[in-house]
């Protein structure tokens, strides 16, 4: 299941309008309508915003991330401490801000603006977690745990392992947690 199609079904269920859910989360008043249709994906504290509105974990929402949702404590929103959590990772690989860019084939510059607080869109997000060997839900929200999901087997006929942002699309498949 895609971002737009959570979404919307979460919506549903709510018994909310895009504009309703939109005004709820305090975005602008079509930013909903436009994640369901696809037309944009969202930065973080978006996402988080309109995830609590839902009652669904962030991390659920952005990724698809098997994890239940924690009502916040306080005002602040998790992403806020994605800087940190991303200095700890690149730092656990002894990584230059550079290099992590290459290896997640972002723009120069990309690692750089998340660790001085520039919030990315999910889709960049996912790129530089990857790229940091860890899960996407742990980079953006501190959500579940820090590792990747890896398959136990690997993929029929081909004798690989699938990513795990595979595994998410095909709405997973036995995993086991691995530090790459």
């Amino acid at each position: 299941m895609t971002l737009p199609q959570r979404l919307r079904k979460m919506r549903k269920g709510a018994n909310l309008t895009p504009t309703a859910l939109s005004r709820a989360a305090g975005v602008g008043h079509s930013t909903a309508s436009m994640l369901e249709a696809g037309v944009r994906l969202p930065r973080l504290p978006i996402a988080e915003r309109i995830a609590d509105v839902l009652h669904v974990s962030a991390g659920w929402l952005a990724f698809g991330a098997d994890l239940q949702w924690v009502p916040r404590e306080g005002s602040e929103l998790r992403c806020m401490a994605v800087v940190e959590r991303a200095r700890l990772a690149r730092g656990l690989l002894g990584l230059s801000q550079r290099e992590v860019d290459r290896r997640a084939s972002v723009a120069t510059g990309t690692s750089r603006s998340l660790e001085t607080g520039t919030m990315p869109t999910i889709d960049t997000l996912e790129l530089l977690a990857n790229a940091l060997g860890v899960s996407s839900s742990w980079l953006a929200f501190g959500e579940g745990p820090r590792e990747l999901r890896k398959r136990r087997y690997p993929q029929r006929g081909t004798g690989q392992h699938q990513p795990a942002a595979q595994l998410d699309q095909q709405g997973g498949d036995e995993v086991e947690r691995v530090r790459q």
